[in-house]
């Protein structure tokens, strides 16, 4: 019988056969195993508790008890491999554990966590081992069928072409946006806003509208009906009165006239 996963219709179904792209090696498919398996032992030898002795031979028969566990679960591809490799790793944490458990300068609270921590590692083991026959029973249920079994043969070449080529022709990078170029504030010479703060001091309401239309009119270098004659003339400090950013010139955006205090900015002719 079919497994339903795989019942879902006929060749027809399926996209037309992916070529080969140029920049793709044409014997991808042989390579891919080879790989699995590099990248398979690589990655379990660090996960791996250090070996029983301190002398080189000690890591090589470590090493080669992993992959005779591997190899005696007979995983038909890399993805049986995979968790055979889970299996593996989790068995040899627990056998360490029990191991440290019963060293002689352990001591019984240590022990205790040890053999817990044991014990767990001895379900996970057991856990992926049973992960791995049932993806091994429904493959072999899936092998029994020749038209399932050339149908999933030809999904999976389909795949192994479709990534390879993805890591063959990358998708050209994105283009970084730059980054937002703040407005760095007008530098005005120490006189400038020194002359402007005095200004603001003699002047208040002149000097906020001055700020705040950006303009200098015409008397504002001595307001009618007063003797005070301001020096030096206004246009030399006008733009650091207008843009300056002390906190004495930033209060006038909120001065009015006849207060004492900072108000709400408002629009008015000078």
């Amino acid at each position: 019988m079919v497994p339903a996963m795989y019942n879902t219709g006929t060749f027809r179904d399926l996209p037309p056969e992916p070529a080969f792209d140029s920049d793709v090696e044409p014997d991808v498919s042989w390579r891919l195993p080879a790989d699995g398996y590099w990248q398979l032992m690589n990655s379990l030898r660090p996960a791996l508790p250090p070996p029983l002795g301190d002398a080189p031979e000690d890591l090589v028969r470590r090493d080669n008890a992993v992959i005779a566990t591997i190899a005696g679960l007979a995983p038909a591809n890399a993805a049986e491999a995979g968790v055979a490799g889970q299996h593996v790793v989790a068995s040899e944490h627990w056998k360490n554990c029990m191991r440290l458990s019963l060293q002689p300068g352990t001591t019984p609270e240590w022990a205790m966590k040890l053999r817990a921590q044991g014990t767990v590692m001895m379900r996970e083991a057991n856990s992926a081992l049973g992960v791995l026959r049932r993806m091994q029973r429904e493959r072999r249920r899936v092998e029994a069928d020749d038209v399932t079994c050339d149908r999933v043969a030809r999904i999976e070449h389909y795949a192994t072409i479709q990534m390879a080529e993805a890591l063959a022709n990358p998708p050209a990078p994105r283009a970084a946006k730059p980054d937002p170029v703040e407005p760095q504030p007008e530098v005005f010479a120490p006189k400038q806003i020194a002359d402007a703060e005095r200004y603001a001091t003699v002047y208040p309401e002149k000097a906020a509208a001055i700020r705040r239309t950006g303009k200098v009119p015409d008397d504002a270098e001595r307001p009618p009906n007063e003797i005070y004659f301001f020096c030096p003339h206004v246009s030399t400090f006008a733009e650091a009165l207008i843009a300056g950013r002390t906190p004495a010139l930033l209060a006038l955006d909120n001065y009015v006239p006849g207060t004492a205090g900072p108000a709400p900015r408002h629009s008015g002719r000078v």
